[in-house]
């Protein structure tokens, strides 16, 4: 499958899967653990809430453009969520190069968010050409 066939609606709604699975494993999935005790990104990243915040929020723009439905202020939403995405991906690498016991969980959240930054720029970058 070569990804330049993926039409724009496609791309966005590949990167609200990603950062919706993102935040999935930031509330779900095990980060970090010794032995038997794990625990969960929102246990493990500081001010988790502030990364939810803005997974869902870029999640839900890129849906909403996808689906061409308006929302109520003035951002255009595929800069906001290629900045929501970006700063998640920030706050999850910075976890990623502190902590040592990583579990599976910590790198899928990596790997999702990396997914949503690079199609959401892909999406910024397209939008700025046309």
């Amino acid at each position: 499958m070569n990804p330049s066939e993926l039409s724009t609606e496609q791309r966005m709604l590949g990167a609200a899967g990603a950062l919706v699975l993102y935040a999935i494993s930031l509330l779900f999935f095990p980060w970090i653990g010794i032995a038997n005790q794990t625990a969960s990104g929102w246990d493990t990243m500081p001010s988790p809430w502030i990364a939810l915040l803005l997974a869902l929020v870029g999640a839900g723009a890129l849906a909403a453009a996808a689906f061409d439905i308006e929302i109520p202020v003035t951002i255009a939403p595929i800069p906001l969520a290629a900045y929501c995405s970006s700063v998640v991906a920030i706050m999850t690498f910075a976890v990623l190069l502190e902590v040592t016991s990583r579990k599976w969980g910590l790198l899928l959240a990596a790997v999702f968010a990396v997914v949503g930054v690079m199609l959401s720029v892909w999406l910024w970058r397209e939008q700025d050409r046309s």
